[in-house]
C-alpha cells in the first residue's frame, strides 16, 4: 500500500480514537465535532506536512472540533429547547470547519416566488438574534437558495433578496437591543445552484427553496477577520 495512503489511514485512526474517547465524556455533539475536526485536520496536515503534519493536524483538528461541538451544544439547546415541539422544522448540523448550519425550510421562511419573510419565521430568528447578542464573537452568514423554476437570473436575484431579508431581520434585532451588527452578518444568494434534492419533483423543489444561516464560533470569526485583513 502506498506510504501516503497509510499515513492518511493512520491519521484518520487517530481522529476516530479521539471520537471514541469524547463520546463517553462530553456527549454526542462534542464527539461528532472531534471527529469532523480530526478528519479535516488530518487530511489538510497530510497535504501540507506529510506524516507528521497529518498526525498533528488530526490532533489539533479534533481538539478544535470537540470545543466547537460543546459550544454549539449549548447554543442548540437555547434555540430548540429540550422537546421536539419547540423545533419549527429547522435542521441543524455542524460543518467540517466547526461552524453550525441552520437550514430554514420554505414552510417557515418564504412563500414560493416571494422574498417577503413569513411572520412565522420571526420567533426562531429572534432566538438566533438573542444568541448573537449574548455571544458577541459569533458571526452569521446567511445563504439563500431557490429551485430551478424560472430563469437563472431571476432565481439568483430572488435568492439574494431572501438572504438579505433574513440578514436585515437579524441586524434589526441587534440594533433594537442596542448591539451593533457591523461586520457580524453577511448575506449571499446562490440561486438554483447547490441543490440538496431533485428539482424533478414538487417535494424536491420545496426542499431546495431554503435559507441557511451559518453560525461561526468566536475563534472562527476571529480567524476569518484576520484572513480577510491580510488579503
Amino acid at each position: 500500500m502506498h506510504a501516503k495512503t497509510m499515513t492518511r489511514m493512520g491519521a484518520l485512526a487517530v481522529a476516530a480514537a479521539i471520537v471514541a474517547g469524547c463520546a463517553t465524556q462530553q456527549g454526542t455533539n462534542t464527539a461528532a465535532g472531534a471527529g469532523v475536526g480530526g478528519v479535516a485536520g488530518a487530511l489538510i496536515g497530510d497535504l501540507v506536512g506529510g506524516k507528521q503534519g497529518a498526525e498533528i493536524g488530526a490532533l489539533s483538528g479534533a481538539a478544535t472540533g470537540a470545543t466547537a461541538g460543546h459550544f454549539w451544544q449549548d447554543i442548540s439547546s437555547s434555540l430548540f429547547g429540550s422537546d421536539s415541539a419547540s423545533n419549527p422544522g429547522v435542521q441543524a448540523s455542524q460543518q467540517t470547519d466547526g461552524s453550525l448550519r441552520l437550514n430554514l425550510p420554505s414552510d417557515l421562511s418564504f412563500s414560493k416566488g416571494s422574498a417577503a419573510l413569513k411572520p412565522s419565521a420571526g420567533a426562531f430568528l429572534d432566538k438566533i438574534g438573542q444568541q448573537l447578542m449574548q455571544n458577541p464573537g459569533i458571526t452569521a452568514q446567511v445563504n439563500g437558495y431557490t429551485d430551478n423554476t424560472g430563469s437563472r437570473a431571476l432565481n439568483q436575484t430572488l435568492s439574494q433578496k431572501r438572504a438579505s431579508a433574513v440578514a436585515k431581520y437579524l441586524a434589526g434585532y441587534l440594533n433594537g437591543h442596542g448591539v451593533s451588527p457591523a461586520g457580524r452578518i453577511s448575506a449571499q444568494g446562490f440561486g438554483e445552484d447547490k441543490s440538496i434534492a431533485s428539482n424533478d419533483t414538487d417535494f424536491g423543489r420545496k426542499e431546495n427553496r431554503r435559507v441557511e444561516i451559518i453560525l461561526h464560533a468566536p475563534q472562527q470569526s476571529a480567524q476569518q477577520a484576520q484572513q480577510q485583513g491580510s488579503r
